[in-house]
């Protein structure tokens, strides 16, 4: 599943007869960057699972908070979940609430420091499991057992290297082809590579807004994680020679020769 490549095509000619021939700043070079895919299994779930609880009074919104997560990991335990490695604590937050400010134009009554009428207080964890037959079971579950705040679901493939060879190759086969393609139109020849770079290539993972799963619950919808995609971005840079520098290179032997 080659994606063809989106060229990025940046090319500067300089006449200068004094070209430099170690790729100085007066030497004429092409930059082009190729794109290459390559899918791979998703063997790996990902989603954020929280409870937030609102009270006057911050001991009790903890406790709220407190009581619910432990069912909601209970829950992930029985269906075979175990901490660190399949889930852990990614984020504990206490938030005052205050009152909403007064529209008065008054300064001074705006300027009125505002007395905490409450708080919020929420904790997530991150569930990051090879598990991909539990998925919409693990999120029914938690959000049964008390989590209110469903994230992003994601698949994607455990192995960051996985795909990653083939996906710059591909690139770099398709950024040489459209290099010789442009060369060839503009009558240039492309004479060495002055440089070569490479993007963070690797799985874009795959992922599902948790909006969808109202309603009639998350084990009612079907979750085909399918494969993939691991994208990589080469780009090579070309020293060249124009079709005119070619021509005056040509020239310049026989102007000697007619001189004499």
């Amino acid at each position: 599943m080659i994606a063809r490549c989106l060229m990025h095509l940046v090319l500067g000619f300089s006449m200068a007869s004094g070209a430099m021939a170690d790729g100085g700043e007066n030497t004429p070079r092409l930059a082009v960057t190729g794109i290459g895919r390559a899918m791979v299994p998703a063997d790996q779930f990902q989603v954020t699972l929280g409870v937030r609880s609102s009270s006057q009074e911050l001991q009790k919104a903890q406790q709220d908070v407190t009581k619910s997560m432990t069912t909601v990991l209970a829950a992930l335990r029985a269906l075979g979940l175990e901490a660190p490695a399949d889930f852990q604590t990614s984020r504990y937050d206490i938030s005052p609430q205050l009152p909403p400010r007064n529209n008065s134009r008054n300064q001074a009554t705006n300027q009125k420091p505002r007395e905490i009428i409450g708080y919020e207080v929420s904790a997530n964890i991150l569930v990051r499991t090879m598990h991909m037959d539990k998925a919409a079971k693990i999120i029914e579950s938690a959000v049964s057992a008390g989590a209110n705040d469903v994230g992003q679901i994601a698949f994607t493939s455990s192995d960051p290297r996985s795909g990653r060879g083939e996906a710059i190759k591909k690139a770099a086969k398709n950024a040489m082809e459209d290099a010789s393609t442009l060369a060839s139109a503009t009558q240039s020849r492309l004479v060495r590579i002055l440089d070569l770079s490479i993007d963070n290539a690797g799985p874009q993972p795959k992922s599902m807004n948790a909006m969808r799963l109202g309603g009639s619950g998350a084990e009612s919808i079907e979750m085909n994680p399918g494969d993939v995609t691991v994208t990589a971005r080469v780009t090579i840079v070309y020293e060249i020679d124009s079709a005119s520098t070619q021509t005056s290179a040509r020239q310049r032997p026989e102007t000697g020769r007619n001189a004499s």
